[in-house]
């Protein structure tokens, strides 16, 4: 992707907005003094190319500020005296399906939410939708596929939760993605200790490797004892800490798309496990406690 100079992007945009008639009467005058003000003052950011965003995203400025309008989130005032206005940023950018396709062009003025709405009644959720619609013009973008890194697939058996784009890039991000695979997260020969191993010259690497791996045990719990395990050792990690942290990876290349099932059909059954290990840990010689939970076949907690 080609990018641009922030500067030499909010002065050809400026002048596009300010003499060309085929942008320009798109918005209202409340609408241009508001782009012209930011462009003055601020910069645009994530510019894949000027004739990207005259043409394919020409369109998203207006709906993202009629909108606003429609909310009456501004009223077009003089600033006072020896004031200072506070900063916005104009932001386009590209919003992405698991596979890396472009889904939609995006452009935004401030902070938005996704919203997941569920429930077994669709015609209360299309009444919610509808209320929500109504208060703050939302934009209804179908059944759930994608969300915070979570994928969604649906078919007549169940629906299925897993993480593969994420495992994919974490495994990227870390130097992992051509790795051997390995059969399981951890070597539970291996008793790990604070003490363990040499100290990390930056704990930083550490830190944000147990971070990932902690948002994906929301679809690998088989990962989870080896990551909390870990976990235990960010304030002072070792070579042997990362080490281990590196093996969950490359059991994550093993199976980077296994996740979560629930079926369509299944009783509510209720099953529960739990093991200990009395004064297992080396540094604190307290018990070590897994448990897990079913509602049917589906585990759930």
């Amino acid at each position: 992707m080609a990018t641009t100079d922030s500067e030499e992007a909010n002065e050809e945009l400026r002048t596009q907005l300010e003499e060309d008639e085929n942008i320009s009467s798109g918005f209202t005058a409340s609408q241009r003094e508001v782009l012209l003000a930011l462009l003055n003052k601020h910069e645009v950011k994530n510019i894949y190319s000027t004739n990207q965003i005259v043409t394919q995203q020409r369109s998203h400025p207006h709906q993202e500020l009629d909108a606003l309008e429609h909310l009456q989130t501004w009223q077009i005032t003089s600033l006072p005296p020896r004031e200072k206005a506070i900063g916005y940023k104009w932001v386009f950018k590209l919003k992405h399906n698991p596979d890396g396709s472009i889904e939609r062009h995006k452009a935004r003025l401030v902070a938005k939410d996704d919203v997941v709405l569920v429930g077994n009644d669709l015609v209360k959720i299309d009444s919610i939708k509808a209320l929500l619609n109504a208060c703050f013009k939302i934009k209804d973008i179908g059944d759930l596929k994608f969300f915070l890194g979570i994928e969604v697939a649906r078919s007549k058996q169940g629906v299925a939760l897993y993480q593969r784009k994420y495992a994919l890039d974490l495994l990227r991000e870390a130097g992992f993605e051509d790795c051997k695979p390995i059969s399981n997260p951890m070597d539970y020969n291996v008793k790990l200790t604070k003490d363990v191993g040499s100290s990390l010259p930056d704990n930083a690497e550490y830190r944000k490797l147990i971070g990932k791996l902690l948002y994906l045990t929301n679809t690998r719990p088989n990962i989870s004892f080896a990551v909390r395990k870990l976990s235990q050792f960010l304030d002072k990690p070792t070579d042997l800490h990362l080490r281990a942290a590196h093996r969950i990876l490359r059991y994550i290349k093993s199976v980077p798309a296994k996740g979560l099932f629930f079926p369509s059909q299944s009783d509510l059954h209720v099953t529960g496990f739990s093991d200990s290990d009395w004064a297992a840990c080396p540094d604190s010689r307290r018990s070590i406690t897994a448990y897990c939970f079913y509602i049917g076949s589906s585990i759930v907690s």
